[in-house]
């Protein structure tokens, strides 16, 4: 195997390595919603027309309120048909409730895995790109000229 090939292979898994890693860290919350949740019933407090037609909830776990936001599609309803008071099911993390979603923790295991997984795809290969566009890595020439000295 040329010595370029092999460069190239390590910087590319020391790459999709430190991608993956930082995906997970910058996603951990949400895996750990996913793993550990409970689920209890909330109330809409605020709807956001103009803001990708968000809603606003508030639901209380072991006495202490808490609140969260979300999309009107998340629930599987049309914005138009929401109204405040509405109630929806809240899924929390288990050890720490202020982590909420409204959507199946499931479709958001599906979604976020697949954001990492598209992550670890497309990063390292643009960072090797911009190595060799640059000619950061010697050349096999280079090689050549150093072993026969």
């Amino acid at each position: 195997m040329q010595r370029n090939t092999v460069i190239n292979l390590a910087v590319w898994s020391v790459l999709l390595i430190a991608v993956a890693l930082l995906a997970v860290i910058i996603q951990y919350q949400t895996l750990a919603l996913c793993v550990s949740y409970r689920t209890t019933t909330g109330r809409i407090s605020e709807t956001f027309p103009n803001n990708h037609q968000g809603i606003g909830y508030s639901y209380k776990v072991d006495g202490h309120d808490y609140s969260g936001s979300s999309y009107a599609g998340q629930i599987g309803r049309s914005f138009a048909s929401i109204q405040l008071g509405d109630t929806v099911t809240v899924f929390y993390a288990e050890h720490h409730p202020a982590i909420c979603t409204l959507e199946t923790p499931k479709v958001l295991l599906v979604r976020t895995v697949g954001q990492i997984v598209a992550a670890c795809a497309i990063l390292p290969v643009i960072g090797i790109f911009i190595i060799q566009r640059n000619r950061l890595f010697p050349s096999l020439y280079d090689y050549g000229k150093r072993s026969a000295a």
